[in-house]
C-alpha cells in the first residue's frame, strides 16, 4: 500500500454515494462527496465544482468550479465525456456540468434553499418544473430519469422537448417502500427500481409499475426466483451487461440475472461478523470496470476481486457463463485493499 497512502478526510458521514468512471479524464473515476463532486485517480483527488461543506455560505449559485454551490450530491450522470448531470437532493433541482470549464447551470427544476419549504410539484417545461428531493438519476439517449425519496416518484426528463412528465408515484409501490435508485436496461426498455425493501421494474414509457420480490421481509439472504426474495437498506443497483443487475446493500450484495428473474446472494457482509468482504461495514455505492468491483464504504474506496463465475467480454462488458440459478451464493473474496479519499485540504 506504499502508493496508495491513506490519508483523513472531512467526516465519515458526507463520503461518496454515487461513483463512476470519469468520461473527462481517462482512467480517473468520478464521485460526490456531499456538496462537490471530485475526480480521482486513488492516489489523489481534484475538485471539478462544489465547495468545501466547513466553509461554504452559498446555495445553489451557479459559477465555475468552487464558485458554484450545492445541497447535498447523491446522483449523477455523464450523457457523455464532457458533461455531468447532477442530482442536487435537498435543493430538489437538476444541475449541469461543463467538464471543459467546470461551469455550472441549472438544468431542470427551480431550486429552492429548503428541501422542506415544498411548493405543488408540477410537470412541464425543463426550468418551469418542480421537484421534490432526488436521490438517484440515470440517462439514456436524451431522457433523464429520476427517483425522489420525498413524494416518491418517478420523473422522466426529456431534454430534446424540454418536458418533466411523471412514470410513477409513491402509491404505486408496496407501503412504506420509498424508490431510492434506479437503473435503465435499454435493451429491454426498462427501469429497475429498488425501494426500501422491494425491487420493481417500470417501462421506460411509462404505464404499470410492478413489484418483483416480495414487499415484506428484513434480512435479504433468499436465493432463487426474484418473487420469493425480501430485501432490505439497498443503497446503489447497476446494470452490469445486458442481463445482469447488481445491487449493494446493507447487508448483502445481491446480483439478479434478468432474463429468468433469479436472484443469487454475493458476499453476506453486514449481520455476519465473520464475513471479509467489507469487514462489516455497509457499502454504499459500487462500479464495476476491469473485473474489478469498487466501492465506497465509509471514507474509503474499496476494490473486491469478481468472482471466478463472471466472464469478461471482450467489448468491456460483464455477463454470466450459465445463468444465476446454477452459481453458488455467498462467496468470499480473494483479497481487499483501500484507498482512502484524500481531502480537499488539509
Amino acid at each position: 500500500m506504499e502508493d496508495n497512502p491513506v490519508i483523513p478526510v472531512y467526516d465519515t458521514a458526507y463520503t461518496s454515494g454515487h461513483i463512476e468512471m470519469d468520461k473527462f479524464v481517462e482512467g480517473n473515476f468520478l464521485f460526490c462527496e456531499y456538496q462537490a463532486l471530485l475526480t480521482t485517480d486513488l492516489k489523489t483527488k481534484e475538485l471539478v465544482v462544489g465547495q468545501d461543506y466547513r466553509t461554504m455560505d452559498k446555495y445553489f449559485e451557479d459559477g465555475i468550479g468552487a464558485n458554484a454551490s450545492f445541497g447535498s450530491l447523491r446522483s449523477f450522470t455523464q450523457p457523455n465525456h464532457t458533461h455531468v448531470f447532477i442530482a442536487d437532493t435537498s435543493h430538489c433541482c437538476l444541475r449541469s456540468v461543463d467538464r471543459r470549464t467546470n461551469k455550472t447551470g441549472t438544468l431542470a427544476g427551480i431550486c429552492r434553499k429548503y428541501f422542506w419549504d415544498r411548493p405543488e410539484l408540477v410537470d412541464g417545461e425543463l426550468l418551469n418544473s418542480t421537484f421534490d428531493m432526488i436521490n438517484s438519476i440515470t440517462y439514456h439517449d436524451g431522457i433523464v430519469y429520476a427517483v425522489e425519496t420525498g413524494k416518491g416518484r418517478i420523473r422522466k426528463i426529456d431534454l430534446a422537448n424540454n418536458l418533466v412528465t411523471t412514470l410513477a408515484t409513491k402509491e404505486e409501490f408496496p407501503k412504506y417502500h420509498g424508490p431510492q435508485n434506479i437503473a435503465v436496461d435499454p435493451a429491454r426498455r426498462l427501469l429497475f427500481i429498488n425501494a426500501f425493501r422491494s425491487i420493481s421494474q417500470l417501462s421506460m414509457d411509462g404505464g404499470e409499475l410492478v413489484t418483483l420480490s416480495k414487499a415484506e421481509g428484513l434480512f435479504g439472504i433468499e436465493e432463487g426466483p426474484i418473487e420469493n426474495t425480501t430485501w432490505s437498506f439497498i443503497k446503489d443497483i447497476k446494470l452490469v451487461g445486458k442481463d445482469t443487475l447488481i445491487l449493494a446493500g446493507g447487508d448483502t450484495f445481491r446480483i439478479i440475472h434478468i432474463p429468468s428473474m433469479t436472484v443469487s446472494t454475493w458476499c453476506f457482509t453486514f449481520y455476519a461478523a465473520s464475513s471479509n468482504c467489507t469487514y462489516g461495514r455497509p457499502p454504499q455505492a459500487l462500479l464495476i470496470k476491469d473485473r474489478q468491483m469498487y466501492i465506497t464504504i465509509e471514507d474509503t474506496i474499496s476494490t473486491l476481486q469478481l468472482p471466478a463465475w463472471f466472464e469478461y467480454e471482450d467489448d468491456g462488458l460483464f455477463n454470466t457463463k450459465t445463468g444465476l440459478a446454477n452459481l453458488p451464493g455467498k462467496q468470499e473474496f480473494s483479497d481487499v485493499e483501500l484507498y482512502s479519499f484524500i481531502a480537499f485540504s488539509t
